[in-house]
């Protein structure tokens, strides 16, 4: 391969960019052996045709073997690290108990545990006087509610066409989407709307619509750049996992995701197992994830304290044996030759099951045994999973202060005025996004400018605020002048001491 490309003859060269990096995928392949690229844990973005060279298909027995070569070393790794902290815990209360005897013996300077710390004196920013005691926030300068000092009032409400990026200085605004994420992960969650009028495309849950009503779920995904890319309208509230899939397959968008998180509700087994079939990683946020169950391959292997909890075999058998069944789902899935939602109920409905469902369910133990392995310990992929999805809480904020006609409630009777209306509730949510960022990164730039310190830390700035937005009022959609003119808005001059 590389001495092709090196030949003097350009006709004996790879005839393209492209073709060059299929050939060296192909090497790649060769060389490092079957699926090579999954097994590394790398993030790639590389065209299908140039992963399928790198990732050469294997025998199903051979990718048995590396789930649970892979599986094996995550409890393994997981269960010495669960005896290093516990090991470590308990040399810290030894070498700090005699300091925490005595911090619990009352003495005449301090008062008795039960009796409450007097409240610290604070001023308030603003100068008021507030009663003793009151839970009083304080405004950091440069944090958030400091930028928003900056930022002008607009004049209109939301409705406004915003600003478009090539004329806000797309310099500022990519430092922002560099700090926030790359577009490579991805949050899932659903939004609950009450139907008033009498239609079929709702259903009943007293939990969430109240007894007697009935509601759809606004099942949307949103990236770790705060954009909306995809929604979904379900009528009810069914399971969350079998949309899952339906934000990734179907979304028209740029964005690449490769990772997708969600709430502990569609973390399923076979959720985790065709995810793990189509080459995304699932992560969702695991509540309880104490009584959850592990699963192993062999049962000779010794996982150290995880050993007697680790008792449920997994049937790597029915893998092998269904194993183009499972391809040929993957394929009907990435062709589009059926959605998700449809397969995924069909494999999971009651009666006599075909085979190929349970096989999904065995490849998910696989996978979401050796990530349960990994969020028991990885912080930083639980602050990770965590901080996407409160961004799309926030985003939800947001969305239900936008949609505060008809008391919040969807009145159309069919499905696709629903979605049309939810789909206008996506897009000024995205407009809002990237009101925000133009003007909070220019609100940095004038900050830079003045020689006054900026916020240092990007990435925990949100686009997601509404405070300044106005949502009640007259709507007036002429754009004033100075935005006609392609300028953007002045910003507002912070009061002396802000």
């Amino acid at each position: 391969m590389v001495l092709r490309a090196l030949a003097k003859d350009p006709a004996d060269r790879q005839p393209s960019a492209h073709a060059l990096a299929v050939d060296l995928a192909d090497a790649a392949g060769r060389s490092y052996g079957p699926r090579w690229i999954s097994r590394s844990g790398v993030v790639v973005r590389l065209d299908d045709d140039v992963r399928n060279a790198a990732d050469q298909p294997a025998e199903p027995a051979q990718l048995a073997a590396d789930e649970n070569q892979q599986l094996q070393a995550a409890l393994q790794e997981a269960g010495s690290k669960l005896a290093e902290t516990a090991a470590a815990q308990e040399t810290a209360r030894t070498e700090h108990r005699p300091a925490i005897d005595a911090l619990e013996q009352t003495t005449p300077d301090r008062p008795p545990p039960s009796a409450p710390a007097p409240p610290l004196p604070v001023t308030p920013p603003d100068g008021s006087d507030k009663a003793a005691g009151a839970h009083t926030h304080v405004r950091d300068p440069l944090g958030p509610a400091g930028l928003r000092e900056h930022l002008h009032a607009p004049a209109v409400p939301t409705a406004v066409s915003p600003v478009k990026p090539a004329r806000s200085g797309g310099g500022a605004i990519g430092r922002f989407l560099a700090a926030w994420g790359g577009g490579e992960l991805a949050s899932a969650d659903g939004l609950r709307f009450v139907v008033p009028v009498r239609t079929i495309n709702a259903g009943p849950n007293p939990k969430y619509f109240g007894k007697g009503a009935r509601g759809v779920t606004y099942y949307n995904f949103a990236s770790d750049q705060f954009t909306g890319f995809h929604g979904i309208v379900i009528p009810g509230t069914p399971k969350d996992w079998y949309y899952l899939l339906e934000g990734l397959l179907e979304q028209e968008t740029s964005l690449c995701p490769v990772e997708v998180t969600s709430d502990t509700a569609g973390a399923s087994e076979m959720g985790f197992g065709i995810f793990r079939l189509l080459g995304w990683q699932f992560s969702p946020r695991l509540a309880g994830a104490g009584s959850a169950t592990l699963y192993r391959v062999d049962p000779a292997a010794a996982y150290g304290p995880l050993h007697n909890l680790i008792r449920t075999r997994v049937n790597t058998g029915i893998i092998v044996d269904n194993w183009d069944d499972l391809l040929r789902v993957a394929g009907s899935l990435l062709t589009g030759a059926v959605r998700p939602a449809e397969l995924f109920r069909y494999l999971a409905g009651g009666g006599t099951p075909i085979p190929v469902g349970p096989a999904l369910i065995e490849l998910g133990k696989l996978d979401r045994s050796a990530y349960f392995a990994g969020y028991f310990d990885d912080e930083l992929l639980r602050r990770r999973v965590n901080t996407q999805l409160n961004r799309q809480e926030s985003r939800h904020q947001l969305c239900r202060k936008i949609c505060h006609g008809q008391k919040g409630e969807l009145r159309q009777k069919y499905r696709e005025g629903q979605e049309d209306q939810l789909g206008a509730l996506g897009f000024l949510t995205n407009v809002c996004v990237l009101w925000n960022t133009v003007y909070t990164a220019r609100a940095l730039d004038q900050i830079r400018a003045e020689g006054k310190p900026a916020a240092a830390d990007v990435a925990r700035l949100s686009p997601l605020g509404f405070d300044h937005l106005k949502m009640l009022g007259r709507y007036n959609f002429s754009l004033p002048d100075i935005v006609r003119d392609g300028q953007l808005r002045p910003l507002r001059t912070p009061a002396p001491g802000q």
